[in-house]
């Protein structure tokens, strides 16, 4: 089995502020977002196909706690090019 094995980091980072009150705290909302993830391509020649092997981290902290959060994701995907 013939493979080419390519891999890729990234990061990312933003900041939202939202231009009117959330309702129910009365407060601008302000979140400062990052992302950093790797993507590992596998290229299976024999059958035109790339598995492809990724893990990303977002944390987004916000001045609301309700939008606040920590996400993880790992995943795996087969891809068919023709």
């Amino acid at each position: 089995v013939a493979a080419t094995v390519v891999a890729q980091a990234y990061a990312s980072a933003a900041v939202a502020v939202y231009d009117e009150k959330e309702a129910a705290f009365n407060v601008k909302r302000r979140d400062e977002r990052l992302v950093v993830g790797a993507d590992v391509t596998f290229r299976i020649d024999d059958i035109a196909s790339d598995l492809i092997v990724s893990a990303s981290r977002t944390v987004n902290d916000s001045n609301l706690e309700l939008y606040s959060y920590d996400r993880n994701l790992i995943s795996i995907r087969l891809r068919r090019k023709f």
